[in-house]
C-alpha cells in the first residue's frame, strides 16, 4: 500500500511491506498540533513499494534532503530530479535502471548517493560534479570494463568520480569583459598630480590548489602549467603601473612571472613566508609569497622592506617579557605571513620652477592569515604592519593593497580605514592584548584602550558595492583590498567584478574552473595623486626613515 495526502502546508505519506509492517515511521500532526502552529516541516520521503512511474509533483519538493527510491521497478530518472537543490541523500538502489540523466550532475549538495543493484554499464561524466560525495555506492551494476577496473580499486568510489570529472568536456567560456566604473574626474588644472594604476591579485598557489580544496574542479584545470597562462594574460590585460601578487611560490617568480613581466616593460622584487629560512635552499624554492612588479618606464624602486610578523610578534614579545607572552607568541608567532613594502619615486612626474625632487610612492603588498577561527591574529598582524609602517616613513603617501582574507565589517577593515580599533572589539575574542600596544594610542602613558594609525586610507572600492573577491563553493565575498591616502590621493575609476550572472548561467559554482584560474577576483583601480614639489637641497624627509 503507498497513500499519499496533501493537507494544508504539510505533506503525510506511509509506506507498507507486503507482510503489512511499515517500513519506516513517521510523526503525523494532529489537528490540534496544527491549530496550535506546531512546525510541520518534513524533509525525508520515503517511496517504495514496486513503483513503476513517480508522479511530476515529487520534483516540486525542492526542500527535501533525504529521499528514499530504493526497492522498486524504475527503469528511469526523469532529469527534473535536479529541482530538488537541497537532497543530501539520494537512494535509487535496487531498481531497474539502465542509465542516468546528465543533469544529475547539478545535484551538488548530494552528500550520499545509493545506485547499487541495478542494471548500469556506464556512468554520466556529468555526475563527477557531484565532488561533495562521501558515499557512492556502484555494487552490483553490469559496469562497463573501464568503469569497473577503476571501481575496483582501492577507494575506488573516489577515484571513479575524479575520473568522470576530468574526462568531462566543460564548454569553452568566453568570460564576459569586466566594466570600468568610474568614480572621479582627473583634475586637468592641478600640475602637480601624477596618474597611476595598481592591481592587486591572489593567484593561488599550486600547493593550494588542490582537488581537496576545490572537488569541483578538474585536476587538469588546477594545474599550475594551464593556470599560471590565464593569470599571466589577466595580469597583462590590465597593463597596471603597479601590481601586487599574493601566493607566488618562489620558484615561480624568478623563473617563469619575472622573465614574462620584463618582456612587458615590469621588473618586480619577491619576498617569501618566513617558513623558507628554515628549510633548504631547493625546498624554499616551493615557498610562496609577495611579489610586487612595477612598470620600470614609471617608476625607480628606492628601496623594498619585507615584513614578517612572526618576527614583529617575538619582539613585541621581549618588549613585554616572554613569561607574559605565551599565548600571544603561540597565536600570532606561528604564523609566518608577511608583508613587502616598495618605496618609489615616479620618473614622469611634471617638474616647474625649479622644483625636480620626484615625487614618492609607498606601496605595501600583504598578505595575512586565513582562518576565520583566529580574526584576533588578522587584527594583530594588521596592527603590527601599520606600526612598522609608522616606524619605515609615515610621511609618504600610502597604497596598501593585498588579500587581507577578512571581510569589510571585521576589525582589520574597521582599523585600516577608520584609524583606530578598541581593545574590546570582538574580533579580538576577549583576549587581553593592550599590554604589548602601549605607545600606540592618543595617550601613550597608560595602557590603551584602543589603537590608533595617521595614514588616513580609504577604500579605492565602494565596499557596499563589490559583491566578492574571492568565488569558492563555500564563501563568496570580499577579502581583497585597495587603500590609498586619502590627504593625498583620489581614485579616478575601478575595475568591477564579473558579472554574477554569468557565473549562474555558466553553472559555475566556484572558482578555479577551467575558464577561471583562481579562486580570487583581480582588483585594479586609477589613482590620481597630488604631490608637493620638492628640491634636492630640501632634507628629503620621506626617505631618511625608510630601511
Amino acid at each position: 500500500l503507498f497513500f499519499i495526502s496533501f493537507a494544508n502546508d504539510y505533506f503525510v505519506y506511509k509506506m507498507y511491506k507486503d507482510d503489512g509492517k511499515s517500513k519506516r515511521t513517521h510523526k503525523i500532526l494532529s489537528a490540534e498540533e496544527i491549530a496550535n502552529g506546531k512546525d510541520s516541516r518534513w524533509t525525508e520521503l520515503e517511496i517504495s513499494g514496486t513503483v513503476r512511474n513517480l508522479s511530476p509533483k515529487i520534483w516540486c519538493l525542492h526542500y527535501i534532503t533525504h529521499l528514499y527510491l530504493n526497492e522498486n521497478i524504475l527503469t528511469k530518472v526523469p532529469a527534473e530530479i535536479t529541482n530538488l537543490t537541497s537532497l543530501v541523500h539520494l537512494d535509487l538502489s535496487k531498481n531497474m535502471l539502465r542509465n542516468l540523466p546528465p543533469h544529475m550532475g547539478d545535484l551538488v549538495t548530494l552528500r550520499e548517493l545509493y545506485l547499487n543493484n541495478n542494471y548500469l554499464r556506464m556512468i554520466p561524466f556529468e555526475l563527477g560534479k557531484l565532488f561533495q560525495l562521501q558515499v557512492f555506492n556502484l555494487d552490483g551494476n553490469p559496469l562497463a570494463p573501464d568503469f569497473e577496473s577503476i571501481y575496483s580499486e582501492p577507494q575506488g568510489p573516489t577515484k571513479i568520480l575524479q575520473h568522470l570529472l576530468d574526462k568531462l568536456n566543460f564548454p569553452k567560456l568566453e568570460r564576459p569583459e569586466r566594466k570600468w566604473i568610474s568614480v572621479n574626474s582627473p583634475d586637468k588644472l592641478n600640475k602637480n598630480a601624477v596618474i597611476f594604476t595598481v592591481m592587486t591579485y591572489n593567484v593561488l598557489s599550486e600547493k593550494y590548489g588542490t582537488r581537496q580544496a576545490y572537488g569541483y574542479c578538474p585536476s587538469w584545470a588546477l594545474n599550475w602549467d594551464y593556470r599560471k597562462r590565464y593569470i599571466l594574460n589577466d595580469i597583462l590585460n590590465q597593463s597596471a603601473d603597479i601590481v601586487c601578487l599574493q601566493e607566488v611560490v618562489m620558484d615561480e617568480f624568478h623563473h617563469f612571472f619575472l622573465p614574462e613581466m620584463k618582456k612587458d616593460g615590469y621588473e618586480g622584487v619577491f619576498f617569501p613566508k618566513s617558513r623558507a629560512k628554515t628549510m633548504s635552499e631547493s625546498e624554499a624554492k616551493t615557498v610562496d609569497g609577495c611579489a610586487t612588479f612595477y612598470k620600470t618606464r614609471r617608476f625607480t624602486l628606492v628601496k623594498e622592506h619585507p615584513v614578517e610578523f612572526n618576527q614583529l610578534a617575538m619582539e613585541k614579545a621581549k618588549m613585554n617579557g616572554a613569561s607574559k607572552s605565551e599565548e600571544f607568541l603561540n597565536r600570532v608567532m606561528t604564523r609566518d605571513n608577511i608583508g613587502l613594502v616598495c618605496l618609489f619615486e615616479f620618473k614622469d612626474a611634471p617638474v616647474s620652477n625649479g622644483y625636480n625632487e620626484p615625487p614618492k610612492l609607498m606601496v605595501s603588498n600583504l598578505h595575512i592569515h586565513w582562518d576565520p577561527e583566529f580574526c584576533d591574529v588578522k587584527l594583530i598582524q594588521v596592527l603590527l604592519f601599520m606600526n612598522e609602517l609608522k616606524r619605515i616613513a609615515e610621511n609618504v603617501p600610502l597604497v596598501l593593497c593585498g588579500d587581507l582574507n577578512s571581510l569589510p565589517q571585521s576589525g582589520v577593515i574597521h582599523f585600516i580605514e577608520h584609524g583606530y580599533v578598541p581593545f574590546d572589539h570582538a574580533d579580538f575574542k576577549d583576549i587581553d592584548y593592550k599590554q604589548y600596544f602601549k605607545g600606540l594610542s592618543s595617550d601613550s602613558n597608560k595602557l590603551p584602550t584602543e589603537v590608533t594609525h595617521k595614514f588616513g586610507l580609504s577604500s579605492a572600492y565602494d565596499l557596499s558595492k563589490i559583491p566578492y573577491t574571492n568565488f569558492t563553493y563555500d564563501f563568496k565575498g570580499v577579502i581583497d583590498y585597495i587603500f590609498y591616502s586619502k590627504s593625498s590621493m583620489k581614485p579616478l575609476g575601478v575595475l568591477g567584478p564579473i558579472n554574477l550572472q554569468w557565473f549562474k548561467d555558466s553553472k559555475i559554482i566556484g572558482c578555479p574552473h577551467p575558464s577561471v584560474p583562481s579562486d580570487h577576483i583581480s582588483l585594479t583601480t586609477e589613482l590620481e595623486m597630488t604631490f608637493t614639489p620638492t628640491n634636492h637641497t630640501s632634507e628629503n624627509s620621506q626617505t631618511s626613515s625608510f630601511h
